[in-house]
């Protein structure tokens, strides 16, 4: 469970340096901020591993299972923002997470939504790039910093996917700007009319940034 905690700590705060929503001359991906986050997703696979081969997964809660959702959701992240192809061990973690629902109701709810849009990303009309531009641009629309597709929400959301697509990116969706892109109701509304601008316009779908620039990269004396 400590494991557990650290890993998606460790998601939290360098995901915002890994993954950022919007770009400019500040905000750029930062190559050891998403190898620190890949690193804690594949430490707590390892973890959960051990876990199953001992049969002690009944024997953990539904904080554990909030960590699998991180992990999983940090891997759709990272092949949103990079538009490269989804890592199998989400699929892992689906699974996990389902057997967890035997015991955890929420659990069940993870699997599910993960299994959508996973399938989705890998079969469907949008990229997971394209998702994660729509989840910003509905966010920014609600004004709100909702944690759950469970609270109430004052923006017009058409469908079950773009709650989906909420769960997984939203809390990914820092730093949290209104210098980028469309700023009031009206021109966010027409966004998600308009996808002509490209989901690149908001930092995604970007090439994997090298150790040799990436801004967190200094010397120690």
């Amino acid at each position: 469970m400590l494991h557990a905690a650290f890993v998606v700590s460790t998601i939290r705060l360098n995901s915002v340096a890994a993954y950022p929503v919007v770009q400019n001359d500040v905000f750029v991906p930062s190559y050891t901020a998403i190898q620190t986050c890949l690193s804690a997703v594949e430490s707590l696979r390892s973890i959960v591993q051990d876990v199953i081969e001992t049969s002690g997964l009944s024997l953990l809660g539904p904080h554990f299972a909030f960590s699998l959702w991180t992990a999983a959701r940090l891997l759709l992240v990272h092949a949103a923002t990079m538009g490269c192809e989804i890592d199998s061990n989400v699929d892992f973690f689906v699974g996990t997470l389902a057997e967890m629902g035997r015991y955890w109701e929420i659990a069940a709810d993870y699997s599910a939504i993960l299994g959508r849009v996973t399938e989705e990303g890998r079969q469907g009309d949008r990229t997971l790039t394209e998702m994660r531009q729509h989840a910003h641009e509905l966010s920014m629309l609600s004004g709100s910093t909702r944690l759950s597709a469970l609270e109430p929400t004052s923006t017009r959301i058409s469908s079950a996917n773009e709650l989906d697509y909420i769960e997984i990116f939203d809390f990914f969706n820092y730093p949290r700007s209104a210098d980028h892109g469309p700023t009031t109701p009206y021109e966010i509304e027409q966004s998600l009319l308009d996808h002509d601008s490209g989901p690149a316009s908001h930092g995604m779908g970007v090439e994997m940034p090298s150790v040799e620039s990436d801004w967190l990269q200094y010397e120690t004396h």
